[in-house]
C-alpha cells in the first residue's frame, strides 16, 4: 500500500487520473498527467523555499514505505507526449527533489497554473551538470540525423522533442539517513511498492509518447525495462550508460555498446 497525506492507496488498481493542458502562453507542448498520488496544490505551495531535507518530514509528502524504502511526492508530474526523446532515469534524489519543489514554489507563488508550474520545476531539475555526456554519445549514435537537427545538444535548449522522466517518478529514499535509492537492495523488479509505481506511472506514461527513443540511462534502469517488459524493446537503448561525472567507466561502457546503440537508432529511422 502507498499513502500520502490525504489517504492511503491500493497500488495494485490503476489510479484516477486527470489531464490538464499547460498554459499555452509558456509555448511548450507538454501536458500535465495528474494523479491520486499527488498532494494538493496548496499543501505543496506552503513550502518555503529554499527547500531543506526537513520537508522530507511532512506527511503530505510521503506516498509509501516498504522495508528502509520510502517513496515522497515531486513535481514531476508534466509529460510531453509529442516527444521524439525519452531519457529515462532511476529515480530523482534528493538534489532534483529540492530544485524541483524550489521551481514549482516559487511558480505558483508567482501566479503560474499548477500545469506551468510542473513544467519549470522538471524543467530546472533535469540533469544539469550531465548534459555534455550526453550530447557526445547521442550524436555518436546517430540522434540527430534521425532526428533532422544538427546535434543533440539543440534537445536542451528547445525541449519541444524531449521527455525527461524516471522509472519510479517520485525519488526514493533509504534508511533513516534517507539516502539516495541506487537500484540496489532490493531491485525495482523486486520491490512490490516500486514495481506499482511503476506499473501506474510509468508504464501508460511511455505508452502516451509512442513515437520516442526511450534511452534508459545506466544498467539497473536498462535491467528493470528489460525484466519488467516497460516498453517496445526496438526503441528503447539498453545498454545505455549513466551520464553522471561520478560513473568513470561510463566512456568504456559507452564504446562497449556502441554498435549495438547504433543499431538500435538505425532501425528507429526505418
Amino acid at each position: 500500500m502507498a499513502r500520502n497525506g490525504f489517504g492511503v492507496y491500493d497500488l495494485s488498481r490503476p489510479p484516477s487520473t486527470r489531464r490538464c493542458d499547460n498554459d499555452p502562453s509558456d509555448g511548450h507542448p507538454a501536458e500535465l498527467e495528474r494523479n491520486v498520488y499527488a498532494p494538493d496544490v496548496a499543501a505543496i505551495a506552503r513550502i518555503e523555499p529554499p527547500v531543506g531535507r526537513a520537508v522530507l518530514d511532512w506527511p503530505d509528502l510521503l506516498l509509501g514505505r516498504e522495508g528502509k524504502l520510502s517513496v515522497f511526492y515531486g513535481p514531476f508530474d508534466s509529460v510531453n507526449t509529442d516527444a521524439r526523446i525519452v531519457l529515462l532515469g532511476l529515480t530523482p534524489g534528493w538534489t532534483q527533489l529540492s530544485i524541483a519543489l524550489d521551481a514549482y514554489c516559487s511558480a505558483i507563488r508567482g501566479g503560474a497554473a499548477d500545469a506551468a508550474a510542473q513544467v519549470a520545476a522538471k524543467h530546472a531539475a533535469s540533469f544539469a551538470g550531465m548534459r555534455t555526456r550526453l550530447v557526445r554519445w547521442l550524436d555518436d549514435i546517430g540522434v540527430p540525423q534521425w532526428l533532422g537537427i544538427p546535434t543533440t545538444s539543440y534537445l536542451f535548449e528547445d525541449d519541444s522533442l524531449l521527455h525527461t522522466t524516471s522509472l519510479v517518478r517520485y525519488p526514493v529514499f533509504v534508511g533513516e539517513e534517507r539516502a539516495n535509492y541506487r537500484g540496489a537492495s532490493p531491485r525495482p523488479a523486486a520491490s512490490p511498492l516500486l514495481r506499482e509505481f511503476i506499473r501506474n506511472l510509468l508504464v501508460p506514461e511511455l505508452a502516451s509518447i509512442p513515437g520516442g527513443l526511450v534511452v534508459p540511462l545506466g544498467s539497473a534502469v536498462s535491467a528493470a525495462v528489460s525484466e519488467l517488459d516497460i516498453a517496445d524493446p526496438g526503441r528503447c537503448l539498453i545498454g545505455f550508460p549513466h551520464p553522471s561525472g561520478a560513473n568513470g567507466w561510463a566512456d568504456r561502457h559507452f564504446a562497449k555498446n556502441r554498435d549495438q546503440l547504433r543499431r538500435t537508432v538505425a532501425d528507429m529511422r526505418h
